[in-house]
């Protein structure tokens, strides 16, 4: 019964963040926040963070930098 009760609760306040957001997107208080988006270094992160798992498996990777 609790963890119907916590659910419900969650969904409800899920709910309320909804509500919230459209509110603030219908009234233009919300804006996005303008960040400038590179593939090239979201390669490396994702390189970078898939190299840790590569020595393991007995494999090399090489990342260069610009």
């Amino acid at each position: 019964m609790l963890r119907k009760v916590s659910d419900k609760a969650a969904q409800t306040i899920a709910l309320l963040d909804n509500i919230a957001l459209h509110d603030r997107l219908g009234s233009d208080t919300w804006q996005p926040d303008v960040v400038p988006f590179s593939p090239l270094a979201l390669m490396d992160s994702l390189l970078l963070a898939a190299c840790r798992v590569f020595p393991k498996k007995g494999c090399t990777c090489f990342i260069t930098t610009a």
